[in-house]
């Protein structure tokens, strides 16, 4: 910025310096623009690019899910199964392993 020392200047004179000014002013806007337009796109780029990862993780993830949720759920099943089997079946097959066992010994052997 020049500051004129005589006492006869003009506006005309100062002109140049305000124009010089707002062309600064516009330029630093600019670049400033340019600058966080620039990080934008580095950061979609960048972002868009680690998407396969989190595919390959999701489906990782997904895979090692269902194995747990098959291995649970065939314990509990077989513990319930289990439990149903042995009411529905146990009385029955005692009966007739108790009256066969009853049987041998009296007949002696």
């Amino acid at each position: 910025m020049v500051i004129c020392m005589t006492t006869g200047s003009s506006e005309a004179d100062q002109k140049p310096s305000q124009a010089s000014s707002k062309r600064r002013s516009t330029l630093v806007a600019l670049a400033v623009v340019v600058c966080a337009l620039a990080a934008a796109v580095g950061g979609y780029a960048l972002g868009a690019s680690s998407g396969e990862d989190l595919d390959a993780a999701s489906r990782s993830g997904q895979a090692a899910g269902e194995q747990q949720g098959r291995v649970e759920g065939t314990k509990a099943g077989r513990k319930i199964g289990l439990k149903q089997g042995r009411k529905a079946a146990y009385k029955p097959a005692y009966k007739k392993a108790y009256d066969s066992s009853y049987k041998k010994a009296l007949d002696g052997g």
